[in-house]
This record gives C-alpha cells, sequence and structure tokens, in this order.
C-alpha cells in the first residue's frame, strides 16, 4: 500500500502557514534523545507499551518546544507522534547549514589574508637584500 508511511501535506489544505520557530536548533539542544527502561510495575493502573530497554525522547521535553508533537492517551499519559519532528529538524538542518556556509566563506577570507600578508613578507624581504 503507498499510503502506509504518508500523510497528507499538500498546500492547498493549508492556512495560516508560519515557519515552525525562530530558532529551530535551539529548540533541538533542548530536547534529549535518551536511552531508557520502561517500568515494569507502574502506579495508578497505569501499563507500559512495551517491556525492557528502549531509546526514544521524553513527551513533557518534547510538548515544551514543539506541543503539536505531543497528545495524550486516554489513560493520561503523554505520547509523542515522532513524524511531528521531522520539520523542526529540516528547519534546525537548514540553519546549520547555513552557518556553516558562513564559517566556509570567514575561512576563505582569513586564507586569502594569510596569502596576501605572506607573499607582502616574501617581497619586503627581497626589496632589503
Amino acid at each position: 500500500n503507498g499510503n502506509a508511511w504518508s500523510q497528507t501535506s499538500d498546500r492547498r489544505l493549508k492556512e495560516n502557514i508560519k515557519i515552525l520557530s525562530d530558532d529551530p536548533v535551539e529548540d533541538i539542544h533542548s530536547l534529549r534523545g535518551v536511552r531508557f527502561d520502561w517500568k515494569d510495575n507502574l502506579a495508578d493502573g497505569l501499563t507500559s507499551p512495551k517491556t525492557g530497554p528502549d531509546v526514544g525522547v521524553i513527551a513533557q521535553e518534547v510538548e515544551k518546544v514543539l506541543p503539536e508533537a505531543v497528545i495524550e492517551r486516554s489513560d493520561g499519559t503523554l505520547a509523542v507522534k515522532y513524524e511531528a519532528l521531522i520539520p523542526l529538524l529540516i528547519e534546525a538542518v537548514k540553519e546549520i547549514s547555513t552557518y556553516v556556509d558562513e564559517l566556509h566563506d570567514d575561512i576563505d577570507e582569513l586564507n586569502e589574508k594569510i596569502y596576501d600578508l605572506t607573499n607582502q613578507d616574501e617581497i619586503t624581504v627581497g626589496e632589503n637584500t
């Protein structure tokens, strides 16, 4: 089935479209990727969806940054819609890419200055001999 992992995302169906975050890298920094073990015995009649070790994020932390990515289940526990984190990751990668491009430009400029200074020293030394 071609729709198993797809979600409708047609621009024609959307309004009030805004950039997700002014500082997506900072938002990502506030999230933790964690390794953990699911609890076996829980109070209040709660049950873990799995057992044993696992990896993921903490829903309460995600909720502070991207509340649309967190849902409350009928038992009151929170769940993360991991696919909803992808747009934030896209924006963070774009911000980092822009920063890397700026750093490359700075490096190129510094290399040119070093080259000019190195050649200037050779000319000055040659004139004094």
